[in-house]
């Protein structure tokens, strides 16, 4: 019913693909690269009348946090990518939780492969490289959307959308710009930036 925690505090937590389903909050920070996503992990036990049985837990979602819980994935060396599961789901954040996914290594990129979605809160996407956005981020409400790429490109792929209920969008990049699917309602405004390169347009499947 609480909040989870991976990582952090002089906790070093390093694994290939992390799944994390809670009621609450959810922190995940990682001293290398970090994959979030659906997992399906076999364990034996062993009876007290000394009987094997392997039971199989499977999630098919990246990070979910409960009813207004935030949720941070974090790699202080790396990349992070963000996997789907088979619904297209990769972190889901209910209520006015938010989200934050971020490298610090100027080496880092964020890859979001699998759909990134809040209810109201806001979702703040920073890479120390390169973002490349695959997949849906969306947020409903006043909820924001910001990604930032703070060492080369931002590159959103054709036929996905980036989308708030009338919260600004705001996408920079070091470098070069690649937008397409970008809406945020009448009501929000939406922010381009390109520090030293072009804002190109990423293709025409879904309007900007």
């Amino acid at each position: 019913t609480g909040d989870v925690t991976l990582g952090g505090s002089g906790l070093a937590f390093s694994a290939p693909t992390v799944s994390v389903v809670g009621n609450g909050g959810i922190t995940v920070s990682a001293a290398a690269a970090l994959e979030v996503g659906p997992v399906s992990v076999s364990v034996n036990t062993v009876s007290t009348a000394g009987m094997t049985s392997t039971t199989t837990v499977s999630s098919d979602v990246g990070l979910a946090g409960g009813t207004n819980g935030n949720i941070a994935a974090t790699t202080t060396t790396g990349s992070l990518t963000v996997k789907a599961g088979s619904t297209g789901a990769g972190v889901v954040a209910l209520g006015t939780g938010t989200v934050l996914l971020q490298t610090l290594d100027s080496a880092g990129d964020v890859l979001v492969q699998g759909n990134v979605a809040a209810a109201t809160g806001a979702i703040t996407v920073t890479a120390g490289r390169a973002v490349s956005v695959g997949a849906n981020i969306q947020t409903g409400g006043a909820g924001t959307i910001t990604a930032t790429a703070q060492g080369t490109t931002l590159t959103v792929t054709d036929g996905k959308l980036i989308s708030s209920g009338g919260g600004n969008i705001t996408l920079a990049a070091a470098s070069t710009l690649t937008v397409t699917g970008v809406n945020a309602t009448a009501s929000g405004d939406v922010v381009l930036s390109a520090g030293t390169g072009s804002i190109l347009d990423g293709g025409d499947t879904n309007p900007d």
